[in-house]
């Protein structure tokens, strides 16, 4: 009896106070689903950072912020950093502990487009993703000191062709 009694006040007592409840509920309910959206994104931005360059172990670069020089070498955000010496990029070149090296120099543009300046080691070694090559919709990659690879994006922007001529101009401006 006395069970029944305990429920019968404790339903009275929440009946009593249902717009205080519903109201915590609401924002349990809110707070819950805030944490794990949170929880979420925080898991799926780290997988994409993780996956969006492959199979690289150091990035060399000059002195600067660490931050600062993996945002711009692999994702092109934020501002140019000091490019290493020519000398010091043979060095690194020579030294049998490192694999493969490729130069990226960056702080030229195309129209507003960043410019990647590199070698022919980049088609060969740059992964992203899982372990994707960069490719090609048409022509080669760049064989002389002067060839340019468009990406797509650009391209079909500029309604550029195979052989068509590109100006570079220095710094990020649309020149």
């Amino acid at each position: 009896m006395n069970l029944r009694l305990a429920l019968s006040l404790a339903m009275a007592s929440l009946w009593y106070r249902r717009r205080v409840l519903a109201l915590v509920t609401l924002t349990l309910t809110l707070s819950i689903t805030l944490l794990l959206g949170v929880q979420y994104l925080r898991t799926e931005v780290k997988q994409s950072f993780t996956s969006t360059i492959s199979g690289t172990d150091l990035i060399v670069g000059a002195r600067s912020g660490q931050l600062n020089l993996l945002l711009y070498t692999v994702f092109h955000i934020g501002d140019a950093t000091n490019n290493i010496r020519w000398s010091t990029y043979e060095k690194l070149q020579e030294d049998e502990r490192i694999g493969w090296l490729v130069p990226i120099s960056l702080g030229d543009s195309y129209r507003g487009h960043r410019v990647v300046g590199t070698n022919e080691q980049f088609p060969e070694h740059f992964r992203y993703g899982r372990d994707q090559k960069p490719a090609l919709a048409e022509g080669e990659w760049f064989a002389d000191v002067f060839d340019v690879v468009l990406g797509a994006e650009v391209a079909r922007k500029h309604a550029h062709q195979t052989g068509d001529r590109v100006v570079l101009s220095h710094g990020g401006g649309k020149t």
